[in-house]
């Protein structure tokens, strides 16, 4: 009895590990390719956009502010810029700017000037207009929460600028008329859309060109060619159509 119990898990055994099917082996390349994502294949992140720029213009209206000029400062309210392009696509867009200055002496020159007879001051001129054409590249559009309340969209860009520069000698009792110079630029500006037609504006703008500076008492050129910088901090409107 016991060798006949002995023989019957044995044949159990038996069946259980040769008679069980064979398990299929896995087609992992038919699943790599059905269900994983080619090491080729590119993604990238798509924002949505409530306003769009594509083959749209726009004209802008700002107000300039003089940042960094150790010679002159602004001279009441009319230093404006006015700019308009067109955008063929929502990366890119061509235009053209204008912006005017009326710069005074600032605090140091005018003290200066109260020496000698009104003969001593630092050599040096006054920009009064920049205008060209731009080349407006935007990199970033996206939207924030403004306190949980409010969805607002917004855009960065960069551009370049190329154009021209009228300046003013300064030179004690003769009145020159303004020369003109090559200038280039460049310009960081945010723009935070209220409609579809309009967008705030602030931008942080650089303008260089040359210039010779006179001597302020001789009218000699004392420095040939010399790199002009000016900073501005603009705010203003935009209008899209």
């Amino acid at each position: 009895m016991k060798s006949l119990v002995v023989s019957f898990l044995i044949l159990t055994f038996s069946l259980q590990v040769f008679g069980a099917p064979r398990r299929k082996k896995i087609d992992t390349e038919r699943l790599q390719k059905k269900y994983w994502t080619s090491k080729d294949y590119k993604t990238g992140v798509v924002q949505s956009r409530a306003f769009s720029k594509t083959n749209k213009f726009r004209l802008g209206l700002e107000f300039m502010n003089l940042m960094n000029d150790k010679y002159s400062t602004i001279d009441g309210a009319a230093n404006y810029r006015v700019d308009g392009s067109y955008f063929a696509n929502e990366r890119l867009g061509v235009g053209f700017y204008f912006e005017d200055l009326s710069l005074k002496n600032n605090t140091a020159i005018s003290e200066m000037l109260k020496f000698d007879d009104g003969n001593f001051t630092l050599d040096h001129v006054k920009a009064s207009q920049f205008y060209g054409a731009s080349i407006e590249f935007v990199p970033i559009y996206s939207k924030m929460s403004w306190m949980n309340k409010k969805i607002i969209y917004f855009d960065l860009s960069i551009s370049p600028k190329i154009g021209f520069a009228n300046y003013q000698q300064q030179v004690d009792s003769v009145n020159l008329e303004e020369e003109t110079s090559l200038s280039g630029g460049l310009d960081l500006a945010a723009n935070i859309f209220i409609s579809k037609h309009f967008s705030f504006s602030a931008a942080y703008r650089i303008r260089a060109f040359q210039a010779d500076v006179l001597d302020f008492n001789t009218g000699l050129v004392v420095e040939e060619g010399k790199i002009q910088m000016q900073n501005f901090v603009t705010l203003g409107l935009n209008t899209y159509f």
